[in-house]
């Protein structure tokens, strides 16, 4: 009997190993160019973009030429211009000999002057290909795409790779860098929203390339109007609840202080008052202080009032600094107008056709309270004023 089961096992081991292999064979491998970055930058024709593909080399092949950034590089670029994105694959396609595959592709940059010609005509094939995912990245180049796909990056061999992590990584700070095209086409649909993609910039120091998220691409209807610095990237967010802990410096006549706000705890309303619609805005936190210079002679509970105090004015000056900012350009980043029309869809759809009026006038009234709970290891600095045992 045991005999026999061995027999079964071994019969099944052979049966999945020939399953196994069936896909991922050299020969499969040998036939397509597997795409990891996928630009798109505006032509001097407007009927026409620039497209741009990071493609990935497979190790120990010598078969691409064309397109080809250099021996010591893991990934070759390949470009052409074309009306729309898939003939100008197709276009590409009959120049090399293999196929081109979509399917791992980890990021989708727009160069800055393609967005503002507009960008929803082609997110029509993203959405329909089958082969494009709906879970990819989208970015904004601060100059052009091609330039973000062919730097490459010091650790990491596959620079769209690189971009992706990178993009993770921001995200445990800022939810607002990671906007996947999933997102952004939720966002184009909304009637009242202005959408938000981040910001890619390329720098060339001592000789070395690197990248790096600089901010976000404010855009109205499709089109690229404005962006958010990361100081108002982070205002932005503590907006929009996607904050995790985040730090915070403080200056102030006494000394600097740096500072976290985590176990954050947001109530954003739209509301309508006496003298129309207004945001309301409940933020709660707590503080953690990770550094103190200065503030000599000053005993803790003095240090600390100035310092709940201080965090408060900052935190609402890049809520309001944000805030402001979008009503100067008439970008509702926000989604108010969405989240009016979920509260108050009657109301709001008399508002809606004057929502481009409203909305630069748009009050916003903030309730901040902020609690040091965490202090460190030690509870005064070395020129603090030692507590007495009263005070403790």
């Amino acid at each position: 009997m045991k005999k026999h089961n061995r027999r079964i096992y071994l019969i099944i081991i052979l049966m999945i190993n020939f399953i196994l292999t069936g896909c991922w064979d050299n020969y499969e491998l040998d036939t397509i160019s597997i795409v990891t970055g996928l630009g798109i930058d505006a032509a001097e024709n407007d009927d026409e973009i620039n497209l741009t593909l990071q493609v990935d080399k497979i190790k120990g092949d010598t078969g691409y030429e064309k397109g080809d950034i250099g021996p010591s590089s893991s990934f070759l670029i390949m470009n052409t211009t074309d009306k729309g994105i898939l003939s100008a694959i197709d276009k590409l396609e009959r120049q090399t000999p293999r196929s081109i595959f979509l399917h791992h592709n980890q990021v989708i940059v727009f160069g800055k002057e393609q967005v503002k010609k507009g960008i929803k005509k082609h997110m029509d094939v993203f959405i329909r290909e089958h082969q494009m995912r709906m879970e990819t990245w989208v970015l904004v180049s601060d100059g052009t795409a091609k330039e973000i796909l062919s730097t490459p990056m010091e650790q990491e061999e596959n620079s769209s790779i690189g971009l992706s992590k990178m993009i993770f990584s921001g995200s445990r700070d800022y939810e607002s860098f990671s906007v996947k095209l999933i997102d952004l086409t939720s966002r184009l649909m909304e009637e009242t929203t202005s959408p938000v993609i981040p910001i890619i910039t390329a720098k060339n120091e001592g000789g070395s390339s690197e990248v790096e998220i600089s901010g976000l691409a404010i855009l109205k209807g499709d089109k690229y109007i404005g962006e958010l610095d990361l100081e108002k990237v982070r205002g932005y967010s503590w907006i929009m609840g996607n904050c995790r802990e985040t730090p915070l410096d403080i200056n102030t006549e006494y000394g600097y202080i740096d500072a976290s706000i985590s176990n954050i705890k947001l109530k954003n309303k739209p509301k309508f008052g006496a003298d129309g619609p207004f945001i309301s805005i409940d933020f709660k936190g707590d503080v953690t202080i990770r550094e103190i210079q200065g503030f000599e002679g000053m005993n803790t509970e003095k240090t600390f009032a100035i310092l709940q105090k201080a965090c408060v004015e900052q935190l609402k000056k890049e809520i309001l600094d944000c805030f402001n900012y979008s009503q100067d350009l008439n970008a509702d980043i926000y989604g108010f107008g969405e989240e009016f029309y979920r509260r108050y869809p009657k109301d709001f759809e008399r508002m809606k056709e004057y929502w481009d009026e409203i909305y630069p006038e748009l009050d916003m009234k903030i309730e901040v309270a902020l609690e040091v709970t965490d202090t460190g290891k030690v509870l005064n600095s070395l020129y603090m004023e030692e507590q007495s045992d009263e005070n403790r």
